[in-house]
């Protein structure tokens, strides 16, 4: 890994990009913590002098300037490792939400809407980008490679474009304002996200509305309920059941404790490991609140939004898995 950060830092925008597609891409496994590392802390990232003082690693170098009162100029070329960041959360994964969103049988909407709602505003305020990739990473997983391609351009166009933002933690709006347009123009170059983001909405929008339509992706809320609704259905979550009875039922959905394997939670959703796939009753799962239950590699995985950790914990109380 070390010899591709080094490749990476000598190839300049082209290296930018290579960076933020492998950034993106490893991101699916939790493996991109062994990526930025490399340039935000050591040399690869850059070495400058600031205030008389020596400073490794291109977040280290942005928070020394950002600190430095006599500091002119746009910050650090070592922001390139994170201005990119802001035209794809701030605006690219809203727009893919949106073509999500549009991409459902209108009878499915208005039951989903609120999950694509949610994951956009959550990638736009915060830069936290999972609730919303995780609604198309384990059924389109081709889907999330081109994903991790545009985010790669989007570091790409920012580098070229000069826009010097860097960041604490992500790429949403808290930091776009307090490290891009609070520190000024000169500095950060900020507007040019304005625009270069809008544009990006639209190229966003675009992929995800064709590939999904085109290629049927099963994303929550594609499927349709062919059950009869106005029929009545013991397996039904009661409005005013306990969390404990629901769980109760979750588990008799999956087959009973003994075709369980494990269960955690993982954002907005349920990721069940269980012995016998045929064994498990998804329509009492969609019965008990989940927008979707899609079959992975070992199991499979049901959307319950905020409620997956709770039942998450309710269940291994039960199975006597909790730890």
């Amino acid at each position: 890994m070390i010899v591709v950060g080094h490749a990476i830092a000598k190839m300049g925008s082209i290296g930018t990009f290579l960076y933020g597609f492998l950034l993106r891409l490893l991101g699916a496994v939790g493996l991109h913590h062994t990526i930025y590392p490399l340039f935000w802390y050591t040399s690869l990232g850059g070495t400058a002098s600031v205030a008389g003082h020596t400073v490794v690693g291109a977040q280290n170098i942005f928070f020394a300037q950002l600190a430095d009162p006599n500091h002119v100029g746009l910050f650090t070329y070592g922001t390139r490792f994170f201005a990119g960041r802001f035209a794809t959360m701030m605006f690219g994964l809203p727009a893919a939400a949106l073509a999500m969103y549009r991409s459902l049988p209108k009878k499915n909407r208005k039951k989903n809407g609120g999950l694509y709602l949610s994951g956009g505003l959550t990638s736009f305020l915060t830069g936290i980008t999972e609730p919303l990739e995780y609604t198309f990473l384990f059924v389109a997983p081709w889907l999330y490679v081109i994903h991790a391609f545009l985010d790669g351009l989007s570091f790409f166009f920012a580098d070229i474009m000069n826009i010097r933002i860097g960041n604490s933690f992500s790429g949403g709006l808290i930091d776009y304002l307090l490290f891009g347009v609070l520190q000024g123009k000169d500095k950060t170059n900020w507007p040019t996200v304005l625009w270069f983001g809008l544009i990006w909405a639209v190229v966003y929008y675009v992929v995800f509305r064709f590939c999904i339509t085109k290629f049927h992706v099963a994303i929550p809320g594609m499927e349709d309920d062919d059950s009869d609704s106005n029929a009545p259905s013991e397996s039904k979550a009661d409005k005013n059941s306990s969390l404990h009875a629901q769980s109760q039922q979750i588990i008799d959905a999956l087959g009973g404790s003994e075709n369980i394997q494990s269960v955690e939670a993982c954002a907005t959703r349920l990721r069940i490991a269980v012995d016998d796939n045929t064994k498990v009753d998804k329509q009492v799962l969609k019965d008990l609140g989940a927008t979707a239950v899609l079959d992975v590699s070992g199991g499979l995985q049901a959307v319950y939004g905020g409620k997956a950790d709770l039942y998450s914990q309710e269940i291994n109380g039960i199975l006597g898995t909790d730890e």
